[in-house]
């Protein structure tokens, strides 16, 4: 293991010498050492040892608060996930009512009295209309963005972000404030958690498209020859990378013979005897297999072998479906300048050599050996693309994962699915209301708008000065959602204790599970941090800049909003479930709010300050000093919850007990003592870095990385 003693520009100086691209050496570049978060990564006394490619870090440096002198582990990191509490959401047939009209679910009607649980009690449930007073205070620094933060481009030098304001009916001054429409988002989402309801927001047409992840097909390439009925056939050659450079400055012109040479899992072309190249080509590298490409090499040396291939058509449509992936996008809009000399080739171009499947085109590709009816064999590509390096798709999707096709069974609704309230519908649905197509028949399908409605949250009046402004660290997580199995996907034991898994991979078969609802965790500085955050949480010299957004004027802890929620029709169990995700189980439950909760924003404890039911005797009452409203306690409600949830398990486990209910509890506490959370710092422990023909989201050395440990086992 080396150590960094300092970096001096774009290079990192280490207390020994480490062998890198095949010299001794104390001095190596800082791009070479593999981390997300180079203000953590790159400090003196840092340990890092050899990987591959390149450097990863064993140690953090020292004064890396809380985690100094550790490998920093996957269990760190600042999200986790509440498991979906069964395989299937938890809903609930329409009740029978007293009233033979409306039918179905209770909803806005109002009085509607009566409604019998399941199993039925003695007396039926009365239902309940009336409102929750609440106060929010703030735990850690909170940010609400006045106006839309992701409208227009933000730069890190633009004026700092203010928080929400409005002024209120009848004053003068503005006063902070969250909308209801923010509360009713979290709210919902806390309910769908514990509830075990359907998922609300899911973005469809992103999610079916499958991940891609890099393949390397250092031992198999091809020349396609011709097309025969389903399928091309595939000539094998060997490739050998060339620097123009290493011959005198001049290509040799084939055949020509040559000597290999190994360089990290490549043959490399150089004068003297041992092969023969009957072709070279130009080098074309990176994602979008570009001419220009920045690299080491310039060409390729081409040896045909007596090997054939057969490359079915539909592995060839689905090649080109991968290449509408939005990470090629991503890839043209970003990497010129670092990957691609200047001019880069018109886009129509690019894509038009990407998709160009056609006798004489150069493939690398993965393949298996299939037997025929007859006994004989044959190779069958089974992935393949343009460049040693390609993206090609996973087998599983997220959306089938949770629709109903993989180890799951309809957690999210068709687009425009036919609802009523004579549906069977979750506790979500019911309180928050759900989209739907309108039918001719206006009682077999509509839109209902729930039950719930939240009124602004008021804070103190904006003063005379604004709160501080704080630069924050990058917000970033991989672009492609999900793309990082050991955090999203429930790990293999694999010989494990469960609570000590190794990732699973979108490629098993069996498809893997989902993790679940994410959430952040709560995260506490010491008291008296500048800005009410740990320093390492905000911006420094070493983040790159265009990841860094402008800086914000966060409320600090202590600020205290009022709120009220009105509700309408509710049972118990209804009732229960918004008052359990409001109070939790202890005064140190608390919800997260805002933006830049992984950077440790966001806790904020909401304490129910009144429950109050409205009696519609008081509308028959003559009496002028009579209130609507009475007094009610929410105990009795969250224990029918509770009962709810049990009754729903089935499992014969307490309320405390369920998995779900534990991940919930545990992801809601805020801290005791000083918390630190910090994402994943070795590009390894995302299990992107690929293997070479195998899985490609296998690493090469065949051990799976660990995965994200469920909530419910870290302390």
């Amino acid at each position: 293991m080396a150590k960094i003693v300092k970096i001096e520009g774009p290079y990192a100086i280490l207390d020994q010498e480490v062998r890198d691209k095949g010299q001794l050496t104390k001095r190596i570049k800082t791009d070479n050492i593999n981390v997300t978060d180079r203000n953590i990564g790159l400090l003196p006394g840092t340990e890092i040892a050899p990987g591959d490619p390149g450097f990863y870090v064993t140690r953090l440096a020292p004064q890396v608060p809380l985690l100094g002198g550790r490998e920093l582990e996957i269990d760190s990191n600042p999200y986790n996930f509440v498991a979906l509490g069964a395989t299937s959401p938890w809903v609930d047939k329409p009740p029978e009512t007293k009233d033979p009209d409306p039918p179905g679910h209770p909803g806005h009607w109002p009085w509607r009295e009566k409604v019998q649980a399941e199993p039925a009690p003695a007396d039926p449930a009365t239902l309940h209309t009336g409102r929750i007073r609440f106060t929010l205070t703030t735990r850690t620094p909170v940010f609400i963005p006045e106006g839309e933060m992701g409208a227009g481009k933000k730069h890190r030098d633009d004026p700092p972000q203010r928080f929400f304001r409005m002024r209120r009916s009848g004053e003068t001054v503005a006063r902070y404030a969250i909308p209801g429409a923010s509360l009713k988002g979290v709210l919902r989402s806390e309910v769908e958690a514990v509830a075990n309801s359907h998922i609300g927001v899911f973005n469809e047409e992103f999610y079916e498209k499958p991940i891609p992840y890099r393949r390397r097909a250092y031992q198999k390439a091809g020349m396609i020859v011709t097309s025969v009925g389903k399928f091309w056939l595939v000539r094998g050659v060997e490739i050998a990378y060339l620097n123009e450079n290493e011959w005198g400055g001049s290509v040799p012109k084939a055949p020509f013979s040559y000597k290999v040479e190994v360089r990290q899992h490549r043959d490399v072309a150089l004068p003297g005897a041992g092969k023969t190249a009957t072709e070279v080509r130009r080098f074309r590298g990176n994602l979008l297999w570009t001419e220009n490409a920045i690299h080491r090499y310039t060409h390729i040396a081409i040896t045909p072998t007596t090997e054939s291939f057969q490359l079915k058509e539909d592995l060839a449509v689905q090649y080109r479906e991968n290449l509408e992936h939005p990470q090629f996008k991503r890839h043209l809009d970003n990497a010129p300048g670092k990957l691609y000399c200047p001019p880069m080739p018109p886009t129509l171009t690019i894509w038009k050599d990407l998709e160009r499947i056609a006798p004489g085109e150069l493939i690398y590709f993965t393949f298996e050996v299939k037997a025929t009816r007859t006994g004989s064999t044959f190779n069958s590509i089974t992935s393949f693309g343009k460049n040693i390096n390609y993206l090609w798709p996973s087998p599983n999707n997220i959306k089938e994962m949770v629709k109903g096709k993989k180890m799951v069974s309809g957690f999210v609704r068709e687009e425009q699915e036919a609802l009523s309230l004579e549906s069977e519908l979750d506790v979500a649905e019911r309180l928050f209301g759900f989209s739907a197509k309108h039918q001719s028949d206006p009682l077999a399908s509509y839109p209902f708008r729930g039950k719930v409605r939240i009124e602004t949250a008021w804070g103190g009046p904006v003063g005379a000065e604004e709160p501080d402004p704080v630069g924050l660290a990058p917000l970033t997580a991989p672009q492609t959602r999900a793309k990082a199995r050991p955090l999203y996907l429930e790990g293999a034991p694999q010989g494990r204790a469960p609570s000590q898994p190794l990732s699973a991979s979108y490629s098993d078969n069996p498809a893997p599970t989902l993790m679940g609802r994410k959430f952040y965790w709560h995260q506490r500085p010491p008291a008296n941090t500048p800005h009410g955050l740990w320093p390492i949480h905000q911006r420094g010299d070493r983040h790159e800049e265009k990841q860094l957004g402008p800086k914000i004027r966060p409320l600090p802890p202590g600020e205290v909003f009022q709120g009220c929620l009105h509700f309408r029709n509710l049972s118990d169990v209804e009732l229960g479930a918004l008052l359990y995700v409001l109070k939790g189980d202890g005064p140190d439950h608390c919800l997260k709010i805002g933006k830049g909760k992984p950077r440790g924003l966001g806790s904020m404890r909401a304490d129910v300050s009144s429950i109050e039911f409205l009696d519609p005797a008081y509308y028959n009452s003559l009496e002028g000093d009579a209130s609507p409203y009475s007094a009610a306690s929410a105990d009795d409600p969250i224990a029918a919850f509770k009962r709810w949830c049990k009754r729903q398990a089935g499992s014969g486990e307490e309320f405390h007990q369920l998995g779900h209910i534990r991940d919930y509890q545990r992801l809601h506490k805020y801290p005791s003592s000083p918390a630190l959370r910090l994402y994943p710092l070795n590009f390894k422990d995302y299990g992107w870095l690929p293997a070479d023909n195998r899985n490609p989201d296998e690493p090469r050395s065949g051990a799976r990385p660990k995965a994200l440990r469920r909530a419910r086992y870290i302390l």
